[in-house]
């Protein structure tokens, strides 16, 4: 009988508390650092839906995607230093890294508790979830749970990443997040496109460099 495949993440629960809960409060910084991730998978394109009524979050970019030995050997491993394991500053097509210690992730965890996470690579999907609490109880031992991907997620390749039970009462305010994410994020190129709500894009092509809006 073949193996089981399980997905694996394990690191102290400090490290989530400290780098990711007690770190990231707010949203934008925590939007920032999952563009990032977007922009080291070589995205062209980041779609954010805010929903008030569900109080989610939810972030897809059309990227490279991960497959399910990447997720686990990379994704999932926290602390993990892209430019020294590659040895290289540069994604595939050419772009500066900007992922360093792997800590990004977390920065979900600082906005809600429940994560699921979808990533399609070579026709292959793998779709998991999260889960805060869990991990504060199992520690080391956390596997999280395998998921049935049903294909609505994503066309192509690529990273949906949904994050559920957002600890939020207020509605969002999109024109305060665009304004953080323009603010926070330093990055210059004329392929890559970020849509918030579908209403609002922030257009790498058009944007002002001096300002720091993406460019």
């Amino acid at each position: 009988m073949q193996e089981k495949k399980e997905l694996r993440i394990s690191f102290d629960i400090s490290t989530i508390d400290n780098l990711g809960v007690k770190l990231y409060s707010t949203i934008p910084p925590m939007l920032a650092e999952l563009v990032a991730n977007a922009w080291d998978a070589d995205a062209h394109n980041v779609w954010i839906e805010l929903s008030d009524e569900k109080k989610s979050i939810e972030v897809r970019d059309d990227g490279c995607g991960m497959s399910f030995d990447e997720l686990n050997d990379k994704f999932l491993k926290v602390g993990r230093n892209r430019r020294v394991e590659l040895d290289a500053d540069a994604t595939e097509s050419g772009r500066p890294v900007l992922g360093r210690k792997g800590v990004g992730k977390l920065s979900m965890f600082g906005i809600g508790k429940n994560i699921i996470i979808t990533s399609s690579k070579d026709g292959s999907t793998t779709k998991f979830e999260l889960d805060y609490d869990r991990i504060k109880d199992e520690g080391d031992s956390y596997r999280p749970e395998i998921l049935e991907p049903d294909g609505s997620e994503l066309n192509g390749s690529g990273t949906d990443i949904l994050i559920k039970n957002v600890n939020r009462k207020s509605d969002f305010d999109l024109e305060g997040i665009e304004n953080g994410l323009r603010q926070r994020f330093h990055v210059f190129s004329k392929d890559f496109a970020v849509h918030i709500n579908n209403d609002i894009v922030i257009d790498t092509a058009e944007s002002d460099e001096e300002n720091y809006q993406f460019s």
